[in-house]
């Protein structure tokens, strides 16, 4: 019986009481239904990585939330010389994070510094040169040198 005085459920005492956790995938449930506010294929704009696979894929239907596997948004892109490259932020980072820069004058084809919204920073941000990792920072500063992203070290 349920500690509720006029409930006649055969529920277990306390059980009702519990609280259950959210799911694993509420936070990306969120901004799937933001996405679902704007187009009426919302699952175009998310892939699904399978347990045990390293490879996304791109979702062709409404998405199962399947607590096993894992989601995210695709990754926006641009063209940089021809090269389908990781598109830079568009909202200014938080104070004190880490930014990376495609730099193609640096041998390592990207900078890092903390965002502090100093001069730099917002002229870096202007010209679409910040990322949040180093990956997208080196792609992009390699695309700038008409050089494949995929490649190599040079």
């Amino acid at each position: 019986m349920c500690n509720q005085s006029k409930c006649e459920c055969k529920a277990e005492p306390g059980l009702l009481e519990k609280k259950s956790e959210p799911h694993v995938h509420a936070a990306s449930m969120k901004l799937y239904a933001e996405d679902a506010a704007e187009t009426d294929k919302p699952w175009e704009r998310w892939e699904a990585q399978v347990t045990g696979q390293t490879r996304w894929n791109p979702c062709l239907e409404g998405l199962y939330w399947a607590p096993y596997n894992s989601y995210r948004r695709k990754r926006k892109m641009r063209i940089v010389n021809g090269f389908s490259v990781p598109a830079p932020e568009t909202k200014a980072p938080s104070i004190g994070k880490t930014i990376f820069i495609a730099d193609p004058a640096k041998e390592e084809w990207y900078s890092y510094t903390s965002w502090c919204t100093a001069l730099y920073d917002r002229l870096w941000f202007a010209r679409g040169l910040i990322f949040l990792n180093k990956d997208d920072a080196i792609a992009s500063a390699k695309a700038m040198c008409f050089i494949n992203p995929d490649s190599k070290p040079v």
